[in-house]
């Protein structure tokens, strides 16, 4: 039984200023991309894993996950194998709801003489410069962050719409799905959305995983088909609805373990934005049990994290239907996402596309989580920044960031213009906070999250199309752990499901590298670090 979805006070159209929620698919071609502007180091930092122009060493494969490359060349992401087909209890989840700011409270806000253009640090809300008296009536009643809770909020709600950054989903793992007949049991599985848009849907993207134990003999024939919400409490798919959109699916596993082709939908009806659907896969195929395939989710061990911190599982799940083979009646229903499976809560990997062009979805799909080998190390000589290019303008109030200090110590913080500091602050740790998890033979970083509030009346407003950097570098001997995510760029997954409007970037040989956790001496785009801006309420 699901715990909720947020209050209904909140089930309001999202603004123009909202977080990656939906967005048209023409992003303006003038404004820079995050990362192609790379500014000048101050100080060298040191090398961590292969050396110069090696190449990243090929995964251990100690857990049953795909060993070869996937389409772009890199070692296979490791996928956890088979997590909704076990019965192990779960431990208990962590809770990463509660708000952490006690080890943040030292923030600066500058605020230029004299200056009131676009990317300014401000002292006073935006309505202190539009009314004569300095006071305003704001246009929602908000706190100056959000904070999360374990409901979470409903996605098109305006409490989501003020959060806005690559860190509003994040993941440890990846975790496959099998559609087909598996020990005798056959599996559909369902991607429940809530539309952030309206219209005809014409388009899916998703991530299949083949491989030993993933899929088998030719993939099977996979029926999709986007049906509405049950309206029960349990938000299952309306098996007695006629489809919205459907198509039929025969993945071609000889292109690679991985695939990731949009598949075009026949269209039979128009979705209402606001409303719950889900996306039913099933496997057609004349002998299912000899012929399947998984799509992939994005995971989190329960003792980290769930896939997301603010948004409510009923607008975002992966669900999982269970069935004698043949029968239309299912004897189990799975909410992977809100109760989770072999110690993970799943996400769906998925991108939705409308008529009109409009778009939604999350495509996060491969952690830079895993110690040793992934996890990043900031030092005093080794800092990390996200570069953000915003599509519009935003005002930003507060930080939430995700780290842990495996040594003791301050964690600097900076939001950058150019060289100009518009914030700062710090993050401190008076002893090391740092663990791992244990997950099939690989060690999970286990970060907290960390929630920085600028002083009363004070924000830091973001030009459009300009580019900024939140800078964190460790100070004295103090070391920090960060962990990126690929956000699914570089496999066809475009904005707003693939976070593109920032660019995950760590400080190499005195140069300034786009992120790449196979290796850091390379530089390579679509990688993010797990921050994310909460926007001025008054917007």
């Amino acid at each position: 039984m699901l715990t909720g979805c947020g209050s209904d006070n909140d089930d309001k159209s999202a603004t123009a200023e909202g977080s990656r929620q939906a967005s048209t698919s023409n992003q303006s071609s003038t404004a820079p991309q995050p990362g192609t502007d790379s500014a000048p180091a101050t100080s060298p930092s040191q090398s961590q894993d292969a050396g110069p122009g090696e190449s990243p060493p090929a995964p251990v494969v100690t857990n049953g996950s795909v060993a070869g490359q996937t389409l772009d060349g890199d070692p296979a992401p490791y996928v956890m194998p088979n997590l909704a087909e076990t019965d192990e209890p779960s431990v208990p989840a962590a809770d990463d709801t509660a708000s952490s700011t006690e080890d943040t409270q030292e923030v600066t806000v500058n605020t230029p003489a004299g200056q009131s253009s676009a990317a300014t640090a401000r002292s006073g809300p935006a309505a202190a410069a539009r009314t004569g008296a300095g006071t305003t009536t704001p246009k929602h009643i908000l706190q100056k962050y959000i904070s999360s809770n374990p409901s979470g909020f409903r996605w098109n709600s305006v409490m989501a719409s003020h959060l806005y950054g690559p860190g509003l989903f994040t993941q440890t793992t990846l975790a496959n799905t099998i559609i087909g007949v598996y020990k005798g049991v056959e599996n559909v599985v369902v991607n429940r959305f809530r539309a952030l848009e309206g219209g005809q849907l014409s388009r899916v993207r998703l991530y299949w995983q083949g491989g030993e134990g993933y899929s088998a003999g030719t993939g099977g024939r996979i029926r999709l088909t986007v049906l509405p919400d049950d309206n029960t409490a349990r938000h299952l798919p309306d098996f007695s609805q006629q489809p919205l959109a459907e198509a039929s699916f025969v993945p071609d596993m000889h292109a690679g373990n991985s695939i990731f082709p949009e598949i075009a939908l026949t269209s039979h009806g128009t979705l209402q934005k606001g409303k719950i659907y889900h996306l039913v896969m099933q496997n057609t195929d004349a002998n299912p049990a000899a012929n399947y395939v998984s799509s992939n989710n994005a995971a989190t061990h329960m003792q980290i994290t769930r896939p997301s911190r603010w948004i409510s599982s009923t607008d975002w799940g992966t669900l999982m239907g269970k069935r004698t083979p043949g029968s239309s009646t299912f004897s189990r229903w799975m909410n992977l996402t809100h109760d989770g499976s072999g110690n993970h809560f799943f996400s769906p990997i998925l991108q939705l596309t409308f008529a009109d062009g409009k778009s939604m979805g999350v495509s996060d799909m491969e952690s830079g989580s895993v110690d040793p080998g992934r996890v990043y190390t900031v030092t005093s000589q080794k800092p990390v920044r996200e570069r953000f290019v915003p599509g519009a303008e935003k005002r930003v109030n507060a930080i939430s960031v995700a780290t842990a200090a495996s040594k003791a110590g301050q964690l600097k913080w900076r939001l950058l213009q150019g060289s100009r500091e518009l914030a700062w602050g710090y993050i401190k740790a008076a002893s090391p906070n740092y663990r791992t998890v244990e997950a099939k033979g690989l060690q999970l970083a286990a970060l907290k999250w960390y929630d920085i509030i600028f002083p009363p009346r004070q924000y830091v407003e973001l030009s459009a199309g300009k580019p900024y950097d939140l800078e964190f570098r460790a100070e004295g001997s103090s070391e920090w752990k960060f962990a990126d995510h690929r956000n699914g760029a570089s496999s066809g997954f475009t904005w707003p499901a693939a976070f593109t409007e920032s660019q995950a970037q760590h400080l190499d040989g005195g140069r300034w590298l786009d992120t790449n956790h196979w290796n850091y001496h390379a530089s390579r785009k679509g990688s993010n670090w797990p921050v994310v801006f909460h926007l001025n309420p008054e917007d």
